[in-house]
């Protein structure tokens, strides 16, 4: 073998018959990026030797190593919004690396593409290696703006559903890629809440843009859904013009103490909230009951000091009115 492969990779799982294809898509609104591995047993290097006839090796091994990174390119497919594109706009291969205890040869090349207009479906079709036997791992990461409409990679039977991502799998329809998505203003809103407020990463999963959110079991750990978070920080505000400036700071102290604290069992907040519900009877502090409620169904709870100290401003702008 050539100097320049690497002792550093490890093989799929399976026999050394098998070729593993080894995906990692990453999409954005107009940006898709492709990870490839291509783990090629030993012994299919050696019968295509056998089979050139050549007999330098090391020469041939290199003509070969170029050959495979040409096929690489030319037999994975990209289709966007239904139009076959013409190749990738840039692609980087690494430097093959082998394994002697794994006896894989692995090529490692990396796909960007841009498009001119926001992505609406994708279609991945990968042909390396057609005929021999294979297995394919699959992960796709998106956007948290994106919402998946419709994909082959996760299926539904009844109520449950199977996913094809995160592990090996022999199906040849596992060589395509299908997913339909769509950017609706709710879920441009949705991101900047999940990446801005509640500190989460830019991507997101499949099955996070595909599957119903689960608010309730959400809510229980802490991760307060938008539209929760709009209406507590409304009713913030509501509490601040109404409260009186004693109940203000108590809300804005119990607040500020809340973002410093963990947050409390899921049945202890319920109890506590129930608890601070009945005195919203009393007239007098029903706005400090309602402000610490707030305080704990919203997190984080910083929101509510800015929705308290807002309040404050309208109240006092329509004193000025007055």
């Amino acid at each position: 073998m050539l100097i320049g492969l690497i002792s550093m990779a490890w093989g799929h799982p399976f026999e050394s018959q098998f070729v593993g294809h080894k995906s990692t898509l990453e999409i954005y609104p107009t940006h898709v990026q492709l990870k490839f591995d291509l783990e090629i047993p030993l012994p299919l290097v050696e019968r295509a030797y056998q089979q050139s006839g050549q007999l330098d090796k090391n020469q041939w091994l290199g003509e070969w190593l170029r050959d495979q990174k040409d096929e690489i390119e030319q037999n994975l497919w990209l289709e966007i919004n239904a139009v076959r594109q013409s190749g990738w706009t840039d692609t980087v291969h690494d430097v093959p690396i082998w394994k002697e205890e794994s006896r894989f040869l692995v090529f490692t090349a990396t796909f960007q593409h841009e498009s001119p207009e926001e992505i609406q479906s994708i279609l991945v079709l990968d042909q390396v290696f057609i005929g021999e036997p294979s297995v394919y791992w699959l992960d796709i990461q998106l956007a948290r703006d994106i919402v998946i409409l419709a994909t082959d990679t996760i299926e539904f039977h009844g109520d449950r559903y199977k996913t094809h991502l995160k592990r090996w799998e022999m199906e040849e329809s596992r060589r395509e890629v299908r997913l339909a998505m769509n950017r609706p203003t709710w879920s441009r809103f949705d991101a900047w809440w999940q990446e801005t407020i509640l500190k989460k990463e830019p991507q997101q999963t499949v099955k996070a843009a595909f599957l119903p959110a689960d608010t309730w079991r959400a809510w229980t750990f802490g991760e307060t859904p938008l539209w929760l978070g709009i209406c507590s920080v409304l009713l913030g505000v509501f509490s601040g013009s109404k409260a009186t400036f004693r109940a203000t700071v108590l809300v804005c102290a119990a607040a500020s103490i809340m973002s410093f604290v963990p947050v409390f069992p899921v049945n202890l907040r319920v109890t506590l909230i129930a608890l601070f519900g009945l005195g919203l009877i009393h007239k007098q502090w029903r706005f400090l009951f309602l402000g610490v409620m707030l305080v704990l169904i919203c997190h984080p709870s910083w929101l509510l000091i800015v929705a308290m100290m807002m309040g404050v401003g309208l109240k006092m702008f329509i004193s000025d009115i007055k």
